[in-house]
């Protein structure tokens, strides 16, 4: 509801005239009014002090006129344009916890459900849509972080990367997935591919050692993802790693340092990535999906990376990757015989805590029992994995049914299985009744005599009788 204001003249009759207000019925509905007419009048008040003003009317005289105080007259005298008043920001009963909220939405994995819990038991009254509100701006500052993937160029020798990609083809008229091995050069963008029928570790090494082989040499640090066959453990952070024990000392055989890509954001090996669909969509398409075997599919792809993807301009670094390459610093593996690999040899940590290989046996510490144990031959030791750390570490013996045993391992082990039981005090019973003299009564020898006599005499007349 608005007011109107008349303005009859400086001099004229009444200079201004408001319509009675309307009853209200209530306080709520009252203020609520109050509010309203505060907007409404404003907007006129402002209009009738730019009329007044241009009139040639005082302040003071607009002020009285308008029946407004006078610094409100002169708040508004030189503005232009009517401003509508902003309203006061409220507050929130989800304002006490907002700064749990930002420490811990991010630790949860941005699970309102979690944090409306906690904010709960801490006192929090309201319902948990306001947690969801809150939390869900936040979901997706983080999924954007995530989607945006800043490019990262290495220098020459410095990093490569791999990974696995798989597709279906022929071979010898059936079809079969392979598993496409790919390693590219970060500097030069060289690659090599190679095609296997798994990605099992032994595979997988051998695959390393075919592109060091093809390239002349290997790059201070390979990028990897997250799969088992490299990292069987790991913090979000990478601050704790459980590498495979059996990768591990093969990237110390060949002294490079492997590194790893945070969960979740296989885009930061985008080389690899791009040179797999690279594979799939160039490849396959010039050569075809019908192979009579492996080995011809490999042979091709060899062929391949000489006269295709070598000489290609890269779409990144404007240049043949055949030409960059040879300003690629590698390492040499030059006088370094093939890594020699074997399968992973697991045994369950038995009672005993000692596990047999080859005949012989190997103790373990006692709280492992029950866990997988992985058993790697290094050399002339024997060391012995839990869940990617070395927890024993024995010679290994050459002959057999001989057994090694560390005594820490065995440390606290009865403690931990049999409570300690406090023993009872001795209590001396005598069947002998008594009166309390403990002195022993001494006979005369005659008196047993006698006494085995009576009993020899009764036994033979039971006997006759």
């Amino acid at each position: 509801m608005g007011f109107e204001i008349k303005v009859l003249g400086v001099d004229g009759g009444k200079e201004g005239s408001r319509p009675e207000k309307e009853p209200i019925s209530s306080r709520a509905e009252a203020e609520s009014f109050r509010l309203k007419e505060a907007d409404v009048i404003r907007m006129e008040e402002f209009q009738a002090i730019q009329i007044l003003k241009r009139e040639g009317m005082k302040k003071s005289k607009t002020a009285q006129v308008l029946g407004i105080d006078r610094k409100t007259v002169g708040k508004y005298w030189k503005k232009a344009a009517w401003e509508k008043r902003k309203p006061g920001k409220k507050g929130s009963i989800l304002d006490p916890w907002r700064e749990h909220l930002l420490k811990r939405a991010p630790e949860t994995d941005y699970c309102a459900a979690v944090c409306f819990h906690e904010i709960r038991k801490m006192g929090y009254p309201g319902c948990d849509g306001l947690v969801k509100k809150f939390i869900h701006p936040l979901r997706e500052d983080r999924r954007r972080l995530e989607e945006a993937t800043m490019r990262f160029e290495t220098g020459p020798g410095k990093q490569a990367q791999v990974d696995w990609g798989s597709t279906t083809v022929e071979l010898g008229g059936h079809r079969v997935r392979v598993h496409l091995f790919a390693m590219v050069l970060g500097y030069s963008r060289r690659i090599y591919v190679c095609a296997e029928l798994d990605e099992k570790l032994p595979a997988f090494l051998a695959c390393h050692e075919k592109a060091f082989e093809w390239f002349g040499g290997l790059t201070l640090t390979i990028l990897y993802d997250n799969p088992k066959t490299v990292c069987l453990s790991r913090d979000f952070e990478g601050k704790e790693i459980g590498w495979n024990p059996q990768f591990l000392d093969f990237t110390r055989y060949w002294s490079y340092d492997p590194r790893l890509c945070k969960p979740y954001r296989a885009r930061t090996k985008g080389k690899v990535e791009s040179g797999i669909k690279y594979v799939k969509h160039n490849f396959f398409a010039l050569y075809g999906r019908s192979f009579r075997n492996l080995e011809e599919l490999n042979q091709k792809l060899e062929s391949w990376m000489l006269e295709v993807a070598d000489e290609r301009i890269h779409g990144t670094t404007h240049e043949k990757p055949k030409e960059r390459f040879a300003a690629e610093q590698l390492m040499s593996m030059a006088g370094k015989a093939p890594y020699r690999i074997q399968a992973d040899i697991t045994r369950i940590i038995p009672r005993d805590c000692q596990v047999v290989y080859k005949t012989n046996r190997y103790s373990v510490p006692w709280k492992y029992v029950g866990y997988e144990a992985v058993l790697c031959e290094q050399g002339e030791r024997l060391v012995i994995y839990v869940s990617g750390e070395a927890v024993a570490n024995h010679p290994l013996f050459g002959g057999r049914w001989q057994q090694s045993v560390i005594a820490s391992h065995y440390e606290g082990i009865l403690d931990s299985i049999r409570p300690k039981i406090k023993e009872p005090a001795l209590v001396r019973v005598s069947l002998w009744a008594h009166d309390g003299n403990d002195d022993v009564q001494i006979r005369d020898l005659a008196s047993y005599e006698a006494l085995a006599g009576q009993n020899a005499g009764i036994a033979m007349v039971g006997g006759v009788a």
